[in-house]
């Protein structure tokens, strides 16, 4: 029901693709249980996922469906699975579940605006070759952002100084890197919190 799109990174066990549309399959036997369900009100709640009921929220894959490109053309959300050295060796295929089903149920229970959110995960058993977790894709990392604030502040620099003559693009780029520390920084107290 996935169609991936590209590769987006890979890890010491596992790889990252972007899921470009979900094409679900009609009276899917994991959509019965949420059909079963009175949906009271369909509105998103501030982590971007749906409420139902008073009884919490759950996040069905018709929701998912429809959400799965921001805008028309970028895709929102990533698949999590084993690569394929994993699956061929033994060893390797040990670590690398333990290492997805560590990350699952960390991220199953965190609910922070600036922690990336696991999505869904696969239907079956934890220790299949198939397993995959689906995420919210990342656009940037923080690596990326700091190459960015350096090639522009660069800009700002010796001739660059005459074209920003009052400073406001470079307090730009001041409030953009403060406004992306106290994001990082709620994130880490949020989860020092939890321990």
């Amino acid at each position: 029901e996935l169609k991936l799109g590209r590769v987006l990174g890979r890890g010491g066990f596992c790889t990252v693709s972007e899921i470009t549309s979900l094409n679900l399959e009609p009276n899917s036997p994991l959509d019965i249980a949420v059909k079963n369900m009175q949906a009271a009100d369909e509105e998103e709640d501030e982590f971007g996922e749906l409420r139902y009921d008073s009884h919490g929220l759950i996040q069905d894959r018709q929701f998912l469906a429809r959400r799965c490109l921001r805008k028309g053309k970028h895709a929102r959300y990533a698949i999590k699975t084993l690569s394929d050295e994993c699956l061929t060796d033994p060893e390797r295929f040990v670590g690398g579940i333990i290492d997805l089903a560590t990350e699952s149920r960390f991220l199953s229970v965190v609910r922070h605006a600036n922690i990336i959110k696991m999505r869904a995960f696969a239907d079956g058993d934890l220790f299949d070759s198939r397993f995959f977790v689906v995420l919210d894709r990342l656009y940037d990392t923080l690596t990326l952002k700091i190459s960015k604030w350096k090639k522009a502040s660069s800009k700002f620099s010796g001739m660059g100084k005459m074209l920003d003559m009052k400073g406001k693009k470079k307090s730009k780029v001041w409030i953009e890197r403060l406004l992306c520390v106290y994001d990082l920084s709620t994130a880490l107290e949020y989860l020092h919190s939890n321990k």
